[in-house]
């Protein structure tokens, strides 16, 4: 322990004797050091903001999305309590489950149009707004108006919107706008927007926003109240990709689709009976099951995209007198209406046979899905444990699972995969941020591997220059290493004296680094930047963002510590082999 004080204070002072050269080699591994924590914060700070303030608004953490007619972006979960009930009671540390009613429209305001994405915000039942997450939002973020008009019946569909999107439609407090936007069912209409709120932007993506309460954007796109587009689950404590994608994968393998049908009443004129009416998947026809089990009487078999044609039970058939293409009426209780629904059909034809759950009607896969996704009725499922195997395959299911997905280009391809399908049912899929949102992610890891690059040629600068510092001192102090081995030093001690001066050098050059990075970061962050350009996404609050992290800072310090160190090795070990003799009679 003493020995390594005295070497440590000789390389002390061989540091302070060596002021010019050391100082040059300082300034500039000080000037390294600030540059790669400056680059490594903003890179954080990026990521910040592209995951936590963009890609999370965007999807949530967890999305759980149902797709109708096998398209992409037509997103509408039918029984919206079902799946917020599992979300809820099977998924730890929920901070909130967003409905994603969001839709891209046009906006027009005083002779000007801008594209704009409407956003819902839930008020829940408008009482304790102190603790909900969307009114907190809007009124951090408030320069003109207040919250209470947003609630306000008085206002026609009362918006908030960002200042730079105002200013852009000539449009201030209470104008209104016009917005065209399609509904669920693809048809276009036109409303009128109030605008009641102005808000101040942090990042060139949320500009972009009007934010529309809830009920009033359901309305206007027809989502009935326990309908909704999809499920967006933020957690409290973000902890990891793995632990999303766990939990991703945990909620994918509950689910588990039934087989659907609908208990009701089928009428003709005075005369009515209750049904058990199922669906038949796509060239049914074709089953050997099929073929087995059903004779027909009468009529033919319904077309897989026939929308209006029933195929009914001969015993059903005889109690009410029908014939081929006599219509009858289906009626039953829907969780959307309190009165039940009607749907009238034409008979495609009579079966004869032996069906499970003393089934007494068909649809064809188009014409039952449209019926029970349109209504969806009280009772909707059949059980499947009074349904043989062989028909299981047959009859229409709750819905389909698609499989699980790691990338954005997997997810693309799953659903072209379903399109090919053309499959008229729901298809359920369990997603995450990394799969939704994978282009905005390749962005950010597109910007930390350009902070990689640069931290690499630092590093490589850093090691040519303390090489080349490092045998221009040898070169200069050889008659001094000479001295040190003729008064007994061991080569070893000779050896560690340059490594500790390398080390030291080094050291506090980093710290001096460290604070100029901090310095930087402080002044480059007051300045604000007004930009609509594409370099909105570096900035947050319209300046530049930077997020240092504690085990960044140290990481950093160490690599440059280990690195000077290690590149110092060779030189010095060559300093220590001189001999004695030799040394003392070296003139420059």
């Amino acid at each position: 322990m003493e020995k390594l004080r005295l070497l440590n204070s000789l390389a002390f002072r061989n540091l302070i004797r060596q002021r010019r050269r050391n100082l040059l080699l300082g300034v500039a591994i000080a000037f390294g050091t600030m540059i790669l924590i400056l680059a490594n914060s903003f890179s954080r700070g990026i990521t910040d903001t592209l995951l936590n303030k963009i890609v999370v608004q965007m999807t949530g953490h967890l999305e759980l999305a149902v797709l109708e007619r096998s398209r992409a972006q037509n997103l509408l979960i039918r029984d919206r309590q079902k799946y917020l009930d599992l979300l809820q009671k099977n998924l730890p540390g929920i901070r909130e489950v967003a409905d994603n009613v969001a839709v891209f429209s046009r906006a027009i305001g005083n002779g000007k149009g801008e594209n704009v994405i409407v956003i819902p915000m839930d008020f829940g039942d408008g009482k304790n707004l102190a603790q909900n997450i969307d009114a907190e939002y809007l009124t951090s973020r408030a320069l003109e108006g207040n919250l209470e008009d947003m609630l306000s019946a008085k206002y026609e569909n009362p918006v908030a919107i960002f200042a730079d999107k105002s200013r852009a439609l000539n449009v201030k407090l209470f104008d209104t706008v016009k917005v065209r936007l399609k509904t669920v069912a693809g048809q276009e209409q036109s409303a009128r927007f109030t605008i009641v709120m102005q808000l101040k932007s942090e990042s060139l993506f949320e500009s972009g926003a009007l934010f529309l309460p809830l009920k009033n954007l359901k309305e206007l796109r027809g989502i009935r109240a326990n309908e909704t587009g999809s499920l967006q689950v933020t957690f409290k404590n973000f902890d990891s990709p793995r632990a999303v994608i766990r939990m991703a994968d945990q909620i994918h393998g509950l689910l588990k689709p039934g087989i659907a049908g609908i208990y009701g009443d089928l009428s003709q004129g005075k005369k009515s009976t209750q049904v058990v009416v199922a669906g038949l998947v796509q060239e049914f026809g074709k089953s050997d099951t099929v073929k087995k089990s059903l004779t027909l009487v009468a009529g033919e078999f319904p077309k897989d995209k026939d929308t209006d044609r029933i195929l009914i039970a001969d015993s059903v058939a005889q109690q009410f007198n029908l014939k081929k293409d006599a219509k009858v009426t289906l009626r039953f209780k829907s969780i959307h209406a309190a009165e039940p629904v009607e749907q009238v059909f034409v008979v495609a034809g009579i079966f004869r046979g032996a069906t499970p759950e003393t089934i007494a009607a068909f649809l064809p896969e188009a014409g039952f899905y449209k019926t029970w996704l349109g209504d969806l009725p009280e009772k909707h499922l059949l059980p499947q444990e009074k349904i043989p195997e062989e028909w299981r395959k047959l009859l229409a299911p709750e819905f389909r699972l698609l499989p699980r997905t790691a990338t954005g280009d997997d997810l693309i391809k799953k659903n072209q995969e379903l399109r090919k399908t053309g499959f008229y049912g729901p298809a359920i899929d369990v997603r995450t941020m990394y799969e939704s949102a994978s282009q905005v992610l390749e962005l950010e890891g597109a910007l930390n591997l350009i902070t990689l690059i640069a931290v690499l040629i630092l590093f490589f600068i850093i090691l040519i220059g303390v090489v080349n510092t490092l045998r221009m001192t040898i070169r200069e102090r050889t008659r001094e290493i000479g001295t040190m081995r003729a008064i007994g030093v061991r080569s070893g001690d000779v050896r560690n004296i340059f490594l500790l001066e390398t080390f030291q050098l080094a050291f506090f050059s980093a710290v001096a680094g460290l604070i100029l990075a901090f310095i930087a970061m402080l002044l480059l962050s007051s300045f604000t930047i007004d930009t609509q350009s594409v370099l909105g996404i570096f900035l947050s609050k319209k300046r530049l963002y930077f997020v240092p992290f504690a085990s960044d800072i140290v990481r950093n310090v160490f690599m440059i510590l280990m690195i000077s160190t290690v590149t110092a090795y060779f030189p010095s070990r060559r300093a220590a082999k001189l001999d004695a003799a030799e040394a003392l009679r070296h003139y420059e």
